[in-house]
């Protein structure tokens, strides 16, 4: 930390001395505050800082009409006008990136609720929906549905990392608040909390603005300020390690925001875009909003008071506005895109001008509360990364359906509590009736058919967005629906009330009793016998499993997910098949010496002449245990009281020996016994869930941990085994003849490295798995030249 004195010099040469005017009214525990606070300062920027701050102010708002153009229909999709099939293909596309857990959503919640008449961050703001929700809650439980629906579409365990962008103003609370409610059910360690960096605000003539006699009046560097905090905080590295590819970033006001949008991360990835943009068409040409368009050829934002009135006017053939494409802070990047920015254009943003009512320390310490703009406060927008992508594209989407922003307090005229609290009951009212639901208004009436058409439900829409009440009082939770699907089967024929809750525990009544009457009329109706309404409220229940189970099986065998987990059970089966088959097969018994006489030598006078003469007599060998004759190569084994033929082990294993007749198939379990094992493994090793400390990381994956070193300790053992069998096998020896080949009368002659069964590595291996006739090992012994002991 720097001195009182380098402060006083960076200061001056700055040329904000004024700074430290209350210097010495300070007491020791307020100096020490305020020097950490100047230290953290870029002093040496901070005369560029604010003489740049005034010359913004003073310069007036460009004028753009004669340089700007449409963004080309080429790069255009939309909600409203795309095929039915192309919104179905991104969705597809959407999920699958989803159930990879390759996207995440970032939250850009740095502001305050001041304009909201709270102190608290707007993600804690309740808007006086039947619930209760806050919008933090709602966002979290969407991120819940849209993991579900991805995990139960694909098959697989899924995460989408949430990352919240907070000011000095917001980062505590916001903790603390997510604490409190237990993160909302999801996993701590995929909710990523960082602070953006803060700038101070400046006077109109140039001067860092006091907010006390020892503190600075400090201002988030507005949301474009995401992406110096990216790398202040290291969250690309967090992405990339948790495999994050795509983010999608919102702010937190837009209390219908879709979080993880499947179509439009479809539809990105679909177009192999870097960057995009959701749109909705301006409501009216004077709408003061930002409009998404090309200046000079290069994709950015205009704002509204950068165009003329006639150019905001303007209108194409079909009558709609040719600048109509709205900005409402909804974006998907490529995490390779954000590191392009962060390593190389995030000096190159531009600076806006905030004029701000800024409370002060007048010079003589009294604090005043200004009535009207005294400061300036630079901000970077989010969106003044969009000339830097090399495939800019934009996604129409339905107003109604998807930005209800909450900006002020009741009483406004646009964006208040009221406003977003009726665009979402609207929206749920739509959602309901579309499912085939009966309402109820707030006197017990049903809702007329003529409200239940399209027109009159997007109608009740805008009334909403306008701060009209919907017809009914009706709430889904995110948690049993994220955009109206699934409701069919809960609310088709139904006639419900208002006000009404559609939360997890509602739907799950539904589900059970598909027979139960809601409103007070068919409750009057007569009912069959409680035991056949049960036995008939089951047997729908179980039905609807089935068919709903039938129909994701099909869909998954449509698109191929069903090979990788039919094969593996495949495999275990038969590595599970081979096991019982090696265990109980007879490996070669020599049971009597009638059976086995054509195997000794001798015996027939065919086999005598296929044997060639040698200058040693041949030696009989009799097995000291059963007093049978072996054939050559045969043993004794003590455990099975048997002398098996080729004898190569007795494998505890499998509980039998290892022999002539099922060797072969006992490498051949082995080979699937291993692939069985190393698919598990990639199972367990895909199913590791990320965690920014070890401790959080083996809390989450202790269980799955275990397992797999289990399953890898396994894999080595099991790969020892085949390799060492099959190194063997190409030697054409065995195990026994390896070991004890100074105690085998027909080896303990031969050379060290002499095997007078090896006929070469391919007709070994050939002899061993293709050959299925039993070989007569004297025949091979004598006709290698080697003479019998």
């Amino acid at each position: 930390m720097l001195s009182f004195e380098q402060l006083k010099q960076r200061l001056e040469s700055a040329g904000q001395p004024h700074v430290l005017q209350f210097w010495s009214e300070l007491c020791e525990e307020d100096r020490d505050t305020f020097l950490q606070e100047l230290s953290q300062l870029d002093l040496k920027g901070l005369k560029d800082h604010c003489e740049g701050a005034v010359r913004a102010a003073d310069s007036p708002s460009a004028n753009l009409d004669q340089h700007i153009q449409p963004v080309p229909p080429e790069s255009i999709g939309s909600v409203r006008k795309s095929d039915k099939s192309c919104l179905a293909e991104w969705e597809n596309e959407g999920l699958l990136q989803i159930s990879q857990s390759r996207v995440g959503v970032l939250l850009l919640a740095g502001g305050q609720g001041t304009r909201l008449g709270v102190q608290y961050p707007k993600g804690m703001y309740n808007v006086g929906l039947p619930s209760g929700k806050t919008l933090y809650q709602i966002q979290a439980e969407r991120i819940h549905k849209i993991q579900e629906l991805s995990n139960r579409k694909h098959g697989c365990k899924c995460t989408v990392p949430w990352y919240i962008m907070t000011s000095e103003f917001t980062l505590a609370p916001t903790k603390k608040f997510f604490k409190e409610n237990n993160y909302f059910d999801l996993d701590p360690s995929n909710i990523v909390m960082f602070e953006q960096r803060m700038i101070p605000a400046v006077t109109f003539d140039g001067k860092v603005i006091l907010q006390g006699k020892g503190k600075i009046a400090m201002a988030p560097d507005g949301n474009g300020g995401l992406y110096q905090a990216l790398v202040d905080n290291k969250v690309l590295e967090d992405m990339k390690k948790r495999g994050v590819e795509y983010l999608h970033v919102y702010c937190v006001d837009n209390i219908l925001v879709k979080m993880a949008d499947p179509v439009f991360i479809g539809f990105c990835v679909s177009r192999g875009a870097d960057c995009g943009a959701k749109v909705v068409e301006k409501a009216y040409p004077a709408e003061p909003v930002g409009v998404v368009c090309k200046v000079q050829g290069v994709s950015q934002v205009v704002e509204y008071s950068e165009f003329q009135p006639q150019t905001a006017e303007l209108r194409g053939p079909g009558g709609e506005l040719v600048y109509s494409a709205g900005n409402i802070c909804n974006h998907l990047f490529t995490r390779a895109f954000l590191q392009d920015v962060a390593e190389k254009f995030k000096d190159q943003l531009k600076q806006h001008v905030a004029l701000k009512k800024v409370p002060f320390v007048d010079s003589c310490g009294n604090h005043v509360k200004p009535t009207k703009p005294n400061g300036i406060k630079m901000e970077k927008f989010v969106f003044d990364v969009f000339p830097f992508s090399r495939n800019f594209v934009v996604f129409e989407v339905v107003r109604e359906d998807e930005f209800s922003p909450l900006k002020n307090a009741d009483g406004a005229a646009t964006d208040t509590p009221t406003t977003a609290r009726n665009s979402l009951l609207a929206q749920h009212c739509r959602w309901a009736m579309a499912a085939g639901a009966t309402l109820l208004d707030e006197h017990g009436n049903t809702l007329p058919p003529a409200a239940r058409s399209e027109e009159n439900l997007l109608i009740y829409s805008l009334r909403a967005s306008a701060g009209d009440s919907p017809p009914t009082q009706w709430e889904i939770s995110p948690l049993v629906s994220y955009f109206g699907e699934g409701l069919e089967k809960l609310l088709g024929g139904r006639t419900l009330p208002t006000p009404f809750i559609l939360d997890e525990k509602r739907a799950k009544e539904l589900q059970a009793h598909t027979r139960t009457v809601l409103t007070d009329a068919e409750s009057d109706r007569a009912a069959p016998p409680e035991a056949a309404r049960d036995a008939l409220t089951c047997c729908d229940h179980v039905q609807k499993c089935v068919r709903l189970r039938l129909s994701e099986l099909r869909k998954q065998e449509e698109t191929g997910q069903l090979v990788q987990p039919v094969l593996f059970v495949l495999l275990v089966l038969v590595s599970v098949l081979l096991y019982f088959a090696v265990s109980l097969m007879d490996p070669g018994f020599i049971l009597s010496e009638d059976s086995d006489l054509q195997f000794t030598l001798g015996v027939t006078e065919e086999q005598q002449d296929m044997i060639p003469p040698t200058t040693k007599s041949l030696r009989q060998r009799r097995c000291g245990h059963c007093l049978l004759q072996q054939p050559m190569r045969s043993k004794h084994c003590q455990t099975c009281q048997h002398c098996v033929r080729r004898y190569d082990h007795h494998c505890p294993w499998i509980e039998n020996c290892v022999g002539e007749r099922n060797h072969r198939w006992f490498v051949l379990y082995l080979a699937i016994q291993l692939l069985v094992l190393l698919w598990g493994l990639h199972i367990a090793w895909t199913g590791f869930n990320y965690a920014p400390t070890w401790q959080l990381w083996l809390r989450t994956n202790g269980m799955l941990l275990a397992v797999a070193v289990l399953v890898a300790l396994l894999s080595l053992v099991v790969l020892l085994l085949l390799g060492s069998h099959l190194y063997l096998v190409s030697l054409n020896t065995t195990t026994w003849e390896f070991m004890s080949r100074h105690r085998i009368s027909y080896l303990k002659h031969c050379g060290a490295d002499e095997n007078p069964f090896d006929r070469g590595t391919f007709h070994n291996l050939w002899g061993f798995f293709c050959v299925w006739g039993t070989v007569v090992w004297e025949q091979v012994y004598f006709r290698e030249g080697s003479d019998q002991v």
